[in-house]
């Protein structure tokens, strides 16, 4: 490769998935940026005190500040002229180096990405999607258009692997970093829906194209400790960043269509994951798990 490529990614306390990300960084990363808004821990310490065959760059936010804070601390701190941005539950396959080659050869494209693959749920999926705007009698509606089985979506060759053009990307992207310093994320979004106001920032304001290549399957290990699920799947914040996305964009609703453009496997969660489970109560206790239980029915059921 002729270019720098960093790594970005905002941990709280997964300090356990951020370690498997770390270590298991392409060799093309020079950079990682780790934007952290959790507690210090000598689990932190020691993994922050490690050498590594990058450099790494820790960026220590005020605590719980959030998501959109924290990717655009590490978008402010950048150098380089590429950066991957995932989460530390989040893996980059070496196969992810087409990725570049691809951005190389599109100069509109500002981000790529792959399918996701959850290997502990026997799941593979896009998690892309296209925005639509509706007018309703009561008013606007956004909908993301997340195309079924039974719909086209023109595939085009680059590199001898596929590029699929979305407005919406999985949250696992190689991004330009010249495509976030024209439009970053929004840091009232604490926990959700920065995400898809990040990407429609760009489908109203800027010119930037936004892709993913199916070819490039990229590891997703959801889950985390109990104060890390307490945060993220919290009521409040949940409906606050709803509520700030809809005021914001003057929509009255946000809806998803049924199925994926690709998806194979089931979604899993909770109650289908034994091996998640079993991993909570070893590190954790029976009360956390009890605890991660609760959580699950009140945001589910």
């Amino acid at each position: 490769m002729n270019a720098d490529i960093a790594l970005g990614t905002k941990v709280f306390t997964r300090t356990a998935k951020l370690e498997k990300l770390l270590n298991t960084a392409p060799d093309w990363i020079t950079t990682a940026y780790i934007a952290d808004d959790g507690k210090m821990t000598p689990e932190k310490e020691t993994l922050y005190r490690r050498n590594y065959q990058f450099n790494l760059n820790v960026i220590n936010l005020e605590y719980d500040s959030g998501v959109g804070a924290g990717r655009n601390a590490i978008v402010n701190a950048v150098e380089e002229d590429y950066i991957f941005i995932v989460d530390p539950d989040h893996r980059i396959p070496p196969s992810a180096r087409i990725l570049y080659d691809q951005l190389q050869n599109r100069l509109k494209l500002g981000g790529i990405s792959g399918l996701l693959i959850e290997p502990r749920n026997n799941r593979l999926y896009s998690q892309a999607a296209d925005f639509n705007e509706v007018m309703t009698e009561d008013g606007m509606k956004l909908v993301r258009e997340t195309y079924s089985t039974n719909q086209n979506k023109h595939i085009e060759m680059e590199e001898y692997a596929p590029v699929v053009n979305f407005d919406f990307i999985p949250q696992a992207t190689l991004f330009r970093t010249d495509c976030l310093d024209e439009q970053s994320w929004d840091s009232e979004f604490i926990t959700e829906f920065e995400h898809t106001d990040f990407y429609l920032s760009h489908w109203q304001n800027t010119d930037w194209n936004f892709a993913i290549n199916p070819s490039v399957q990229i590891p997703h290990y959801p889950g985390g400790d109990t104060d890390y699920m307490t945060s993220r799947k919290d009521p409040q914040k949940r409906s606050s960043g709803r509520e700030y996305f809809l005021q914001k964009w003057d929509y009255i609703k946000l809806e998803t269509t049924e199925g994926r453009w690709i998806e194979a496997g089931s979604i899993g969660g909770f109650a289908g994951n034994m091996t998640g489970a079993i991993d909570i109560l070893r590190d954790e206790g029976i009360i956390a798990l009890l605890k991660q239980g609760r959580l699950f029915v009140k945001n589910n059921l």
